[in-house]
């Protein structure tokens, strides 16, 4: 609505009126012809706001005082807290944004925007969406409710540590003495842990600390702390108690409905409509057996490291047991590059690191020992990887000579360019081959290569349309499938075998190393053990699998991966320079991640999380380096941590250069 007396004032405020609420709960008003966006007030009322921010076609503000309240109104926000940093004053708890209006108001606002969007966004219309809503479920209670509080650790300017939610601009903690929003006992634990002087030392900055809480278990603190594995309390298990389901027990770094009463009226909603739907077959209860009661747990909890919380037992409710994984250690060996200490920390940062996946082989020798090449020619095509619209095509056959080699076929004055170490031009963003003129050269041909080891084809001859290769939806599931079409051939010829003479390490400088082993006398197989850290929704990820047709089948389906801001920056003024004009990306062919989730699908998932960016990382990646140590194929175990295509190339170089591969059988 429009006030008359819209004009800033001489404290430079603007009197406003609220027409409606918006998402977050700001108010919108309309002044001077312009939308104010106004925090803290309600439906209605008549306010006077300082703006805060100004944009082309809206202003956000800030209510300073109230001249007509709505009834509506809380007398005081009950969501606040005393500011550490400033006696006397009082901040507002990340999120609360609804702490100065009843409960009630607020479930209407949520309830009136949630309708604006099927109507408007969703095109139902008001009739339709209002009709497709059935009433809100409307928590017992306003604050105290929450089972779970995500806490980060931060530092302010002058040094001072806090613990708290993030603010508005997703970085800065705002300290936190307790948590209005959470259940008595875990208040309690906030409390308790800000004056613990061992978490201090336990927790450094960048930690974050998850409080959970049952009624069963009592509270409990897990330490996610930078760099090292998610704190799981050593397997723990939390005890629920639903209204249909009965008692239901799971880890308790899992999922759960975190306002209880709710998720209760939820799952008795549920069962309603689906036995009215159908009377004589309710919801299977079965799966689920009712756990004993255990010893009364404690009000709150106190802190400790990794061990913190013990469930109470449950014999019939046990967890199963892990699956029983091999321990893997690797000795350093020589190091042919980087500093000794940091590649002795990075070791222990990688033996602390959690197995996701094994897959280990335990049969015989899973390829040829003859040379192999392939049966006939098989082609497979897609959008260019920096081009876009032009459509690339590969075409794989049988090659005249032992080895790889690439043929650019749009240059046919030029000589094949040999898959080799000797002919790799650049690593600076993917492994670029060039032999002879500066124009015959194939980018990124890393996912293309790689499949010289993971399928142990020995001489296979590539012909290219240009030096721009496709890219595809599946990975290079295509390029898979089109060679298991057409068929592997095995010659007469045995193949050969090297391994490197003693364990040799190559440290890199953040933090990370690339291992090779010897293999035993014998033993022909190849053993990959690769390890990924990423500050983003991917996470920590470590695979453990033997090399055979049936593992590098599934690493082939693993997609490129890009952080949103890289993707979105080759899309818009990337264009604009050759190194980053990667056309060809789009939602389907490239795994896009940012910092807390993915903005497109993941693919290869084991449980509840995508190994997809390490199972790329290890086979279409790694191995593609060791495809370029031509001659003979490699026997042994690869360690990797945290490494890139520019380390890969540079040991796989020296263990050429340096002569450190030796034959083996």
């Amino acid at each position: 609505m429009e006030t008359r007396n819209g004009a800033p004032e001489a404290d430079g405020a603007v009197r406003l009126e609220i027409g409606e609420i918006a998402y977050r709960g700001v108010g919108v008003a309309r002044s001077g012809g312009i939308v104010h966006f106004v925090q803290g007030a309600c439906r209605g009322e008549i306010v006077r706001a300082v703006v805060t921010d100004e944009r082309k076609t809206y202003r956000l503000a800030r209510v300073v005082a109230v001249e007509k309240a709505s009834p509506d109104r809380l007398a005081e926000p009950d969501c606040r807290l005393p500011d550490t940093s400033a006696p006397g004053r009082e901040v507002r708890v990340p999120g609360c944004v609804y702490d100065h209006m009843e409960h009630g108001a607020e479930v209407r606002e949520k309830n009136a925007q949630l309708l604006g969007f099927l109507a408007r966004n969703a095109g139902l219309g008001e009739e339709a969406a209002a009709a497709a809503l059935r009433p809100p479920f409307v928590s017992p209670k306003s604050l105290a409710y929450r089972n779970k509080a995500e806490l980060h650790v931060g530092r302010t300017p002058d040094g001072r540590r806090t613990l708290g939610y993030f603010g508005d601009d997703n970085r800065t903690v705002v300290d936190m003495i307790r948590c209005p929003l959470s259940v008595p006992a875990i208040s309690a634990a906030i409390a308790e842990t800000r004056e613990d002087p061992a978490f201090a030392r336990w927790a450094p900055e960048g930690s974050r600390a998850v409080f959970r809480w049952s009624g069963r278990d009592g509270a409990a603190l897990f330490v996610d702390r930078p760099g090292r594995p998610a704190d799981d309390g050593g397997g723990a298990f939390f005890t629920e108690d639903t209204p249909v389901l009965g008692a239901l027990r799971g880890p308790a770094r899992g999922f759960w409905q975190m306002n209880g009463a709710v998720g209760g009226a939820l799952v008795s909603a549920v069962s309603d409509v689906l036995r009215a739907a159908a009377p004589a077959r309710p919801p299977n209860a079965s799966a689920a057996t009712p756990a004993p009661t255990p010893a009364k747990p404690p009000a709150a909890a106190t802190w400790r490291p990794r061990a913190f919380f013990a469930p109470a037992p449950c014999a019939d409710l046990s967890p199963p047991e892990p699956r029983t994984r091999t321990m893997h250690e690797y000795p350093i060996g020589r190091l042919l590059a980087g500093d000794e200490e940091a590649v002795k920390a990075a070791y222990d940062r990688f033996h602390a690191q959690p197995v996701d996946l094994e897959l280990l082989h335990d049969g015989p020798y899973p390829f040829p020992k003859f040379r192999t090449t392939l049966r006939g020619t098989t082609s497979v095509s897609g959008p260019g990887t920096f081009q876009g619209r032009e459509r690339s095509t590969l075409t794989f056959g049988p090659s005249r000579e032992p080895g790889w080699w690439i043929d650019r076929a749009d240059m046919p004055e030029q000589f094949p360019i040999g898959v080799s170490v000797r002919n790799v031009w650049t690593t600076a963003r993917n492994i670029v081959l060039r032999s002879g003129s500066q124009h015959n050269y194939l980018r990124m041909v890393e996912h293309i290569v790689a499949f010289r080891v993971g399928l142990a084809l020995d001489d296979v001859e590539v012909s290219v349309s240009s030096g721009d290769p496709p890219l595809f939806d599946r990975g290079n599931l295509d390029i898979y499938e089109a060679i298991e079409k057409v068929g592997i051939a095995t010659t007469d010829t045995p193949a050969t075998f090297v391994t490197v003479d003693q364990p040799l390490t190559f440290g890199g400088t953040r933090g990370d190393f690339l291992t090779f082993l010897p293999a035993k006398p014998g033993q022909l197989g190849l053993r990959v053990d690769c390890a990924i850290s990423w500050k983003s929704a991917i996470g920590d990820q470590r695979i453990v699998y033997d090399l055979t047709p049936d593992t590098f089948r599934i690493g082939s389906q693993a997609r490129t991966n890009a952080p949103y801001k890289e993707y979105l920056y080759a899309r818009t003024i990337g264009k604009l320079f050759a190194e980053t004009r990667n056309l060809g990306y789009t939602t389907g062919n490239i795994l896009i991640h940012g910092r807390r989730s993915y903005y497109n699908e993941p693919h290869l998932i084991y449980g509840e999380r995508s190994l997809e960016p390490v199972w790329h990382r290890s086979t279409l990646d790694l191995l593609a380096a060791v495809a370029l140590m031509d001659g003979a194929r490699f026997a042994g175990t690869i360690v990797s941590y945290r490494a890139g295509h520019t380390q890969d190339v540079q040991m796989c170089s020296k263990l050429v250069l340096h002569r450190h591969l030796v034959p083996h059988s």
